[in-house]
């Protein structure tokens, strides 16, 4: 699978690996980097290998206008279908991911504070989010609503709060909603229940004390998880019955 791989790093110079046939557009790329304004970004490094290249950088957001438009030799990521940022710190994910139209894939690691920006909504061809391991703020923009091709939201391991776009209702085809090990995340949009092609809704070892008594009408929902949460033990009585109602046939974890 072609990927790219963002991480941050601390050096200022660029070092660049790329297969041997590809000495002129080694020097194009270097005389590139010497004409950037260094007072905006700093390119750590680039390596290119066999289906996967990885940019690592100190400041990530000018990277996608100064190479991905202006760089013939990597032009090729725009068809790239996996994208993974990891350890960035006070990050916004930059306008130029808006470039990359045939991503499938985008993982987010081991980060503080996290914006998914507005431009993370014109990936029309997105199906996976998965963000894992972050300590700060990590919020959305209400343009994430609009990824009518996401089929997977996922959320883990994360300390700090987490502010879920009030319309994720919006996301038509979204088939699980999963979210592990949040202690500060307490309210889950009401928006939810809108939700029809919902097959999977996880949300494990957060502080939930209830969630939308309409998620119960979700035609296609075959699992729900609330297990360790803050839901007291009669409101989890009216949820099972509620659900068991609506569909006997769901698998309830309380």
């Amino acid at each position: 699978m072609k990927k790219i791989i963002i991480t941050e790093r601390h050096s200022k110079y660029a070092k660049i690996g790329l297969n041997e046939n590809k000495q002129e557009q080694i020097e194009s790329l270097r005389e590139m980097v010497t004409s950037l304004d260094k007072d905006n970004w700093e390119l750590a490094e680039i390596i290119a290998k066999g289906m996967e290249i990885r940019f690592r950088l100190d400041v990530v957001s000018p990277i996608w206008e100064g190479i991905a438009w202006s760089f013939e030799a990597l032009q090729k990521v725009i068809n790239y279908r996996e994208l993974t940022f990891e350890a960035i710190y006070d990050f916004v994910i930059p306008p130029g991911i808006a470039l990359l139209q045939k991503l499938k894939t985008i993982f987010i690691k081991n980060f503080d504070t996290v914006t998914i920006s507005k431009y993370v909504g014109e990936l029309s061809n997105l199906e996976k989010l998965y963000i894992q391991n972050g300590v700060g703020l990590l919020t959305f923009s209400k343009e994430v609503g609009n990824l009518s091709s996401l089929k997977n939201f996922t959320i883990r391991e994360h300390k700090g709060n987490v502010i879920l776009p009030e319309n994720i209702g919006n996301l038509s085809n979204l088939e699980e909603l999963a979210i592990y090990n949040c202690p500060k995340f307490n309210q889950l949009p009401t928006s939810v229940a809108n939700l029809n092609n919902l097959k999977r809704l996880v949300l494990y070892r957060c502080s939930l004390t209830t969630i939308s008594d309409g998620i119960s009408n979700l035609p296609n929902l075959e699992l729900i998880s609330l297990a360790s949460n803050k839901i007291s033990r009669e409101e989890k009585q009216r949820l099972r019955t509620l659900f068991n109602e609506k569909n006997p046939n769901i698998v309830i974890d309380l």
